[in-house]
C-alpha cells in the first residue's frame, strides 16, 4: 500500500499549495505571463520538469482560515486532480531508481513545501514505490 507523502496537520499549518496558483507551460508562454500587469504574479521559474512554472497569489475560494489552521470546504466531495494528489503526483512517471530526478524534484519542492523540508530520497521510494 502506498503512503501520502502530506500529512493533514502539515497541509492544515501552510496550505501554500492552496493559496497561490502554480500553472506550468513552456518558457514563452511563461514570458508572455510575466508581461502581464495584474501584480497578483509574483514569479516565473524553472521546474525540474523542463518547463516553467508560473506562480500566482490566487487563494482558492474552497480553503478557509480558522484560527491558525486551514481547512478544505470540499475536502471529503470531488476534487481536482491536483488537490487529491499533491504532492505525490510530482514523482508521478519517475522511476525508482531515477535516484537523481528524485532529489531534484525534492530539491525544487522545498521551497513551496513543508513536507519536504527533511524529505530524502529513500522516503520517497519507500513511500510511493
Amino acid at each position: 500500500m502506498k503512503l501520502k507523502l502530506a500529512s493533514s496537520e502539515i497541509c492544515q499549518r501552510c496550505a501554500k499549495c492552496c493559496t497561490t496558483f502554480c500553472w506550468t507551460e513552456g518558457k514563452d508562454m511563461a514570458q508572455r505571463f510575466t508581461w502581464l500587469k495584474d501584480k497578483k504574479i509574483i514569479e516565473v521559474k524553472d521546474t525540474p520538469f523542463n518547463n516553467h512554472e508560473i506562480i500566482l497569489h490566487i487563494p482558492c475560494t474552497k480553503l478557509t482560515k480558522i484560527g491558525d489552521k486551514y481547512s478544505c470546504s470540499v475536502w471529503n466531495k470531488k476534487r481536482p486532480e491536483f488537490c487529491e494528489t499533491f504532492p505525490d503526483h510530482l514523482f508521478n512517471g519517475i522511476n525508482k531508481n531515477e535516484r537523481k530526478k528524485i532529489q531534484n524534484i525534492i530539491n525544487w519542492a522545498r521551497a513551496d513545501c513543508p513536507v519536504f523540508e527533511n524529505m530524502t530520497v529513500d522516503d520517497i521510494v519507500q513511500k510511493l514505490f
